[in-house]
């Protein structure tokens, strides 16, 4: 049995972030094979300092600085806090982040004591002068990440080959599997879901929407973000002659919605600040739902266009038209993603990606 602190910022108990989902997940997994596993986060207002959430302990540890510095610095007393509260000793100190810059988290958990340090890139971070910290990833046990986009970034700046190690992020397959529900034969049904921001590139499917008929239903299933209620009423004036969309705020019926979809549309611009696997598309292919996605770097790494997925240029609407189009009335398309998609997410598994992270703790 290993004590394993997982470290992340901002893990609130309520905020349905894929970076909190997935650190919640791989706790699970790990306390599953009787492992010892402690989330440990930064402070936040009205929150408790330590809580048990899906019978996974999370401590918030409270510093008397400013939040961008306590989000730099908690485990500087934090990881000791947790150790003399638990009893125990860490083996092994796991980060997540998306700026290198946070690896520092990582680093000065334990100083200068024998422990394991594995730190996670998840993604690009739009903070690009923090990769001038990329050095301070050497004085890892390993880093991990999804994407070849990130490497070469980190090791412009500073970073050794020798340090990194490729695991892709992971999804529940127990919980994305194909559900027995009837899809609407009188509308075809394209669902977006995620947070309604810029980032995500829901505008880029809003702009297509007066282009199709009222049997083609658009869906955005929405999670809580500042920005949404302000780009809900954007969309509903540029769409104020439309009645075939539907923008919903709901975090907990995912599943039922990806039943109802025919197809799922991600038209990110970029996969800035975003999980470079990206996983709203990963859990949609896992369901066996045909599904498009923009061509990026990160993107053309992970899938085969046409085979396991459909790519459409990014921050392009005509193209995202005339793709969303194809998938809408190509049988043969829709069933090779299909099935191809649904076995391309197996590789996913969090089973699986746990196994390689246990590898290198």
């Amino acid at each position: 049995m290993k004590n394993i602190a997982l470290v992340i910022n901002a893990f609130h108990k309520n905020k349905v972030e894929a970076t909190n989902l997935s650190t919640l997940q791989l706790a699970k997994e790990l306390n599953s094979r009787g492992h010892n596993t402690i989330i440990v986060t930064d402070h936040k207002p009205n929150l408790p300092e330590r809580e048990t959430i899906n019978g996974v302990k999370v401590y918030r540890i409270k510093m008397p600085f400013t939040d961008k510095i306590n989000k730099l610095l908690f485990t500087l007393t934090g990881i000791k806090k947790v150790e003399k509260s638990e009893n125990i000793k860490f083996d092994v100190i796991h980060g997540f982040s998306s700026s290198p810059l946070l690896a520092t988290r990582t680093i000065i958990g334990k100083p200068l004591q024998k422990v394991k340090r594995i730190h996670t890139l998840k993604s690009k971070t739009k903070y690009s002068k923090t990769y001038l910290a990329s050095p301070i990833l050497n004085l890892l046990s390993k880093v991990t990440l999804g994407s070849k986009s990130i490497e070469e970034v980190i090791t412009k700046y500073g970073t050794s080959k020798s340090k990194i190690k490729y695991i892709n992020s992971h999804i529940d397959l127990n919980k994305f599997k194909t559900k027995s529900k009837n899809k609407s034969k009188n509308k075809k049904v394209v669902l977006f879901y995620g947070p309604l921001a810029d980032r995500k590139g829901y505008k880029y499917l809003v702009d297509i929407i007066p282009r199709f008929k009222d049997n083609t239903l658009f869906i955005f299933l929405c999670k809580h973000s500042e920005a949404f209620k302000e780009n809900k009423k954007k969309i509903d004036k540029q769409l104020k002659n439309q009645t075939n969309y539907k923008i919903i705020l709901d975090e907990k019926n995912l599943i039922d919605y990806l039943s109802e979809a025919h197809i799922t549309v991600f038209p990110y611009p970029n996969l800035d600040a975003t999980e470079s696997n990206p996983l709203s598309v990963i859990e949609s292919m896992a369901m066996g739902i045909p599904t498009i996605t923009s061509k990026l770097p990160e993107t053309q790494e992970l899938f085969r266009n046409r085979k396991d997925i459909l790519f459409s240029k990014p921050k392009n609407s005509i193209d995202l038209y005339n793709k969303v189009s194809e998938l809408l009335t190509n049988k043969e398309l829709q069933n090779n993603l299909s099935k191809n998609g649904k076995s391309r997410a197996k590789d996913f598994d969090v089973k699986l990606i746990t196994d390689k992270y246990l590898e290198l703790y």
